[in-house]
């Protein structure tokens, strides 16, 4: 029956009809947010699959779920004191329809309170005054903040908004509301001023990194679900296989078996040569396709380190490196980044390429092409670039 579907466009998962595969993160989150009370941060690279975990919450109707999404937040050209008042209109119009909260009586609350409130405190205030008028304390309320890296374009706005969160943290017991924070990068990188020490966000065991799938016999039988034009006794094999090209990522590994099932429909399924077929798509730099991509525009556009990430990464391509060999700047800053970026991973103290299909499109042809994207006319080679050096660090 084909009842599910891989989903290959770098969205999301809708469970109801694609496949999603749970990780040992989907667990933790769940009883961290809806079994406790808890600020939970979750970071991994683009396309790993956070916002399909968090979206697994939104169907629950034993919870009042917020959504919001910083990829539909236009305000970045806007004074602060608008952009909170943008951003905290936008909250208060879906908490008015998860709730049902007339509008008349939002207008008024705003009316009555904006002027004169302070913004880390206006939505622990609104959720007292307001929404828990209308849902009892008992209803957990789940606020789900994602892609919270973009709040990068919003640096004059982005301690104000995590002191938000922190005041919001101090009272989330009495309000019975969790926070759930998605993005690329923890919430320290993004406050402005990175020697602040008052912002803390989220205690030790909340923050939390998703990683990729391992090879793990338990998940095999639902990463087959989509597999409906493979035999069933080819399944298991199949799944190992591109684990082992695609290290478990989680776009690689639906793209792939969502090509392995379209070729077993007609012919015998030749693994390798999907592989090599799907690297080969992937040769002009100029035209990756937006996973790929991504990589490139996070390594490119680094406030900090670009030279230096890029160049370290070519000597891992080289070969493997021992995490405990890193000086300082290279462990606190350097290898940080590349992994942020996708590019790596670390395992047992070695760090090496994320895993076979990136090692060969991130290649070093892929190197040369981003030291050009950088500007060789200025390039030196060494840890740190003298533009870089001029720059604060993060």
């Amino acid at each position: 029956m084909k009842s599910k579907q891989y989903v290959v466009s770098g969205d999301y998962v809708p469970r109801d009809r694609a496949v999603y595969v749970p990780r040992s993160a989907d667990k933790q989150t769940h009883n961290l947010l809806i079994k406790s009370t808890n600020t939970v941060v979750l970071t991994s690279s683009r396309q790993t699959g956070k916002t399909s975990l968090a979206r697994g919450f939104i169907s629950s109707e034993a919870l009042v779920v917020i959504n919001f999404d910083f990829r539909d937040f236009s305000a970045k050209e806007y004074h602060p004191e608008k952009w909170f008042k943008i951003f905290f209109q936008i909250l208060a119009i879906k908490f008015q329809k998860a709730c049902n909260i007339a509008e008349k009586d939002t207008m008024r609350w705003f009316e009555t309170n904006y002027k004169k409130g302070i913004p880390r405190k206006f939505l622990v205030n609104y959720l007292r005054e307001v929404v828990r008028n209308v849902i009892d304390t008992q209803k957990k309320i789940l606020l789900i903040f994602d892609e919270i890296d973009l709040l990068m374009s919003f640096r004059t706005v982005s301690d104000d908004f995590f002191h938000c969160i922190q005041f919001l943290d101090s009272e989330k017991n009495q309000l019975n509301v969790s926070t759930f924070l998605l993005g690329i990068v923890s919430p320290h990188i993004l406050i402005s001023n990175s020697k602040r020490s008052d912002i803390k966000i989220g205690t030790e065991n909340c923050i939390l990194e998703l990683p990729d799938f391992d090879n793990d016999p338990k998940t095999f039988r639902i990463w087959a679900e989509g597999l409906y034009d493979v035999p069933i006794k080819k399944q298991y094999e199949v799944i190992k296989e591109v684990l082992n090209f695609t290290g478990g990522q989680p776009y690689l590994m639906n793209v792939i078996l969502n090509r392995i099932n379209i070729m077993a429909k007609k012919t015998i399924v030749d693994i390798p040569l999907i592989i090599e077929k799907f690297i080969l798509e992937q040769s002009d730099f100029f035209k990756l396709n937006q996973h790929f991509k991504a990589a490139m525009e996070f390594i490119t556009t680094l406030p900090n380190y670009s030279f230096s990430a890029i160049t370290e990464y070519e000597k891992i391509l080289n070969e493997p490196i021992k995490s405990d060999s890193l000086d300082y700047e290279k462990a606190e800053f350097v290898i940080p980044l590349l992994k942020i970026a996708g590019l790596i991973r670390i395992e047992n103290g070695i760090i090496d390429a994320r895993n076979y299909i990136y090692r060969r499109v991130f290649n070093k042809k892929w190197v040369e092409f981003v030291k050009k994207k950088l500007g060789t006319n200025i390039w030196t080679g060494n840890i740190t670039h003298p533009i870089e050096q001029k720059q604060n660090l993060p």
